[in-house]
């Protein structure tokens, strides 16, 4: 079974959307059809749920400021109960999420559907009022974009914290032989495998767990924080000396 979440770029997939909203709210719920067809599909953006490769189930997401507002989540009958409404919500949201600016989804949920949606994370923040003559309420979910950004930094952080440390130990450990040098050129040729070895491993490390992007930002400072922690150790070695 192949299960595919597509946000719609053409009118033919809009017009499935349409069609699947039509044979579960119209047909199946009784909802009339000028308050299904509300006037706003055109400003929303459209996602269409398929399961080897037949259309399903469908949502529409509208911005408001930093909230995005779900809308009009339905699976056709035939399909319903088997998880595919969670996979549908959880591909949204996952959108959602990494949509900059937005911080907030919002929908209107049909009463008996609130247990489904508080189990992906959101929470009843109204009464119960009637939409279309079926009892709703509506629920939110907020994510917090900035603790998340700052969260998503802390393993970074402590690869490059990890990194200059042990820079600074080899090469202040190369600086005070080098200081103290006594004519032994195979303790010197020695030392410098040592710290290019060391070295070696801190960049492995930093391509391992840093991505691409962050790895050529990185390529034009290295230079630069190199000569900062030389000329740092300079005045150290003098005073070991």
């Amino acid at each position: 079974m192949t299960l595919l979440v597509k946000k719609i770029s053409t009118s033919d997939e809009k017009k499935i959307c349409l069609d699947i909203r039509y044979q579960v709210f119209v047909k199946g719920q009784n909802v009339p059809l000028e308050e299904e067809v509300d006037g706003k599909d055109d400003e929303s953006e459209h996602y269409l749920l398929f399961v080897n490769k037949q259309p399903v189930g469908t949502a529409r997401v509208r911005y408001l400021d930093s909230t995005a507002k779900i809308e009009r989540v339905a699976i056709l009958d035939a399909f319903q109960g088997k998880g595919y409404g969670k996979q549908l919500m959880q591909a949204i949201l996952r959108d959602l999420q990494n949509t900059p600016g937005i911080t907030k989804a919002k929908l209107g949920a049909q009463s008996y559907a609130i247990s489904f949606y508080e189990k992906l994370g959101f929470s009843i923040c109204s009464d119960e009022y009637l939409d279309a003559g079926i009892p709703h309420k509506d629920m939110q979910k907020i994510w917090k974009t900035e603790q998340k950004a700052i969260a998503s930094w802390k393993p970074y952080a402590a690869v490059s914290l990890e990194t200059i440390i042990c820079f600074c130990i080899s090469a202040l450990c190369l600086g005070i032989y080098l200081t103290h040098f006594d004519g032994n050129w195979a303790g010197a040729v020695m030392m410098v495998i040592i710290f290019i070895f060391i070295n070696m491993l801190c960049v492995k490390r930093i391509i391992d767990r840093f991505s691409l992007a962050a790895i050529m930002l990185l390529i034009p400072i290295a230079p630069l924080a190199v000569l900062i922690v030389f000329l740092l150790l300079i005045p150290v070695l003098q005073w070991l000396k």
